[in-house]
């Protein structure tokens, strides 16, 4: 956890030092923060953010030596519904560069007013389909997954022709392949939560880590007798976890390549997903919660098939399976709701990060979106093609990958939860 006051200062004088212009300029603000507190610490995570969406920029605008509460709500209520940022970091965010920038906050935010904040950021906002969308093509075979980037400007995805490749997500110009690493198919993708590697794996095995930005392979990890599955970077970007068909569950520091826990399962390992506090493994008629630093177990489910997980706040798990869609409060492992609407498996769930929303993907060539805290069907879109992965970037966009080699990408819009008359 890092020093919010020293966060604070640092920002002062970064302000100090390179003027009011740095509220724009999102890398330097990275690097400078990066810099003075190596690790990415929590706070400083929260002050960057607030750069990358503006909020920054906002305040450094207004020119007014106070901020006015109804703009430092609005400025909030942007980090916690877009960022996903925890509502007490939203605020102090928000505070701390009103500060360093020499504007006088609200005098210190009353309690209702904290609780407003808290309502509104948790409220049951949801992802409306936009008009905008388009069609990534280049893969010449099924694609096996799509990720976007923490910042939402890329997406990586990969597929059974070996490849790996980043688009630009708002207008699907492909902007790299990364090719000459795995000699066999690649099966899953993610990004580390400060963007500067992705990893990959694939039938050969092997976890590769690469530079997004060069195209060039950083590391290769083998620790896979057969091929591996399924990939996925903790929250702080301490671990990257890897699970395969041979049942094992990987754990690699980042820091130093090493190989910090081994998990063995009696079953291939299809999916898996960091939480705040757990990891999450989807396997064949299983799913388990365990802590990533011991692997001690917390939770285990019975499941009918193969299962796909998806982690969120507040303990929250998605299972996708051949039942169909449940999600489970990991902290008391009871069955929260259960979504009914596939017909057959599912095979691709993603919450939403800010846990407003999941979508799913099941072999009925439908995408449905759905309400998180009740079973209800907002949105269902009908590609008439095999779902083979989905993300949710929390500013507004759902990636789609399907088994002819192509991925959609939509816009989605936050409103007001009011489902549809008929679904989409």
């Amino acid at each position: 956890m890092s020093d919010p006051a020293a966060t604070q200062r640092a920002l002062t004088d970064l302000i100090l030092d390179h003027g009011d212009e740095v509220c724009w300029d999102q890398r330097k603000v990275a690097q400078l923060l990066e810099g003075r507190f190596p690790g990415r610490p929590l706070h400083c995570v929260a002050a960057h953010v607030a750069v990358r969406e503006g909020v920054a920029a906002d305040l450094a605008q207004d020119r007014s030596p106070k901020v006015a509460p109804m703009v430092f709500d609005r400025l909030v209520h942007r980090l916690g519904e877009q960022a996903g940022l925890e509502f007490s970091l939203a605020i102090w965010a928000t505070r701390a560069w009103a500060e360093a920038l020499g504007r006088q906050p609200p005098s210190q935010t009353s309690r209702t007013r904290v609780q407003a904040i808290q309502r509104r950021i948790s409220s049951n906002i949801v992802n409306q389909p936009g008009r905008r969308h388009h069609t990534l093509k280049g893969h010449r075979k099924a694609l096996t997954g799509a990720r976007f980037s923490p910042s939402g400007a890329h997406l990586a995805t990969c597929s059974l022709d070996r490849s790996v490749r980043i688009w630009n997500s708002k207008t699907g110009v492909w902007v790299d392949s990364l090719l000459g690493g795995h000699r066999d198919w690649v099966r899953g993708v993610a990004w580390s939560p400060d963007g500067k590697s992705l990893a990959s794996v694939g039938d050969d095995g092997a976890i590769r880590l690469w530079n997004p930005e060069t195209g060039k392979r950083m590391h290769r990890l083998a620790g896979h007798t057969q091929a591996a599955l399924c990939v996925d970077f903790s929250a702080d970007g301490q671990l990257v976890a890897s699970g395969g068909a041979d049942g094992r569950v990987c754990l690699w520091r980042v820091e130093d390549l090493e190989l910090s826990q081994m998990l063995e399962l009696d079953h291939p390992v299809h999916s898996l997903s960091f939480g705040p506090e757990e990891l999450a493994i989807g396997s064949q008629g299983q799913v388990r919660t365990l802590v990533p630093d011991t692997l001690a177990e917390r939770q285990r489910v019975q499941t009918k098939g193969p299962a796909v997980v998806s982690m969120g706040p507040g303990g929250r798990l998605i299972i996708g399976d051949d039942r169909g869609v449940t999600a489970l409060d990991t902290r008391t492992g009871q069955e929260r709701i259960r979504y009914q609407g596939h017909s057959g498996a599912v095979r691709a769930v993603v919450l939403h990060p800010n846990a407003r929303c999941l979508a799913t993907g099941g072999v009925d060539k439908t995408v449905r979106i759905w309400a998180l805290d009740q079973p209800t069907e907002l949105w269902r879109f009908e590609p008439g093609r095999r779902v083979t992965d989905l993300d949710l970037h929390p500013m507004g966009h759902l990636a789609m990958s399907f088994g002819n080699g192509q991925c959609a990408v939509r816009e989605m819009q936050f409103v007001a939860h009011q489902p549809p008359t008929a679904p989409q």
